[in-house]
């Protein structure tokens, strides 16, 4: 809900910050899915504010001509409760932002990278059973830098 009010407040015009940003990082937590009622804003199913989210992260990118957004995919609870919903999640993104073919807004797909670690006794651990230890989040840092440098290349690495 925090992403949502401040990407619609850059584009109001009622705040500048990223008028002098090249890449802006965004994705969804898993809390969007263990806790959705906690993320809900104007009682919209997750899918529709993440559409809405990502169609207006598109125009940030093009009312900025030198900013960069990386979406990142949301990794997974512990359990395999919510491992479904959180795959569609991701794959509606995904396609959404193929569907957009702008160079300078596109995704890593970090769920895909640490899925095989994500679960019970083989997960990279952090601080409490949502989020992940300091390697998988390293992995979304190496991941995330690869495409910037792609991006700002001009290149794509889908």
């Amino acid at each position: 809900r925090f992403v949502q009010d401040f990407v619609e407040s850059e584009l109001v015009g009622n705040t500048s910050y990223t008028k002098n940003v090249d890449v802006m990082v965004v994705g969804l937590g898993i809390w969007e899915i263990v806790r959705e009622d906690d993320c809900n804003d104007k009682n919209r199913k997750r899918k529709v504010r993440q559409e809405h989210l990502i169609t207006k992260l598109s125009r940030l990118v093009q009312m900025n001509k030198n900013l960069k957004i990386i979406w990142r995919t949301m990794g997974f609870h512990s359990g395999y409760a919510h491992k479904a919903a959180t795959i569609e999640l991701n794959q509606l993104a995904m396609e959404q932002i193929n569907l957009l073919n702008m160079e300078r807004f596109q995704y890593i797909n970090w769920a895909d990278a640490i899925i095989a670690r994500s679960f019970r006794n083989k997960r990279l651990e952090g601080d409490m059973k949502p989020h992940y230890g300091h390697i998988p989040r390293v992995v979304a840092i190496q991941m995330m830098n690869n495409l910037y440098d792609e991006m700002s290349r001009g290149r794509s690495l889908k």
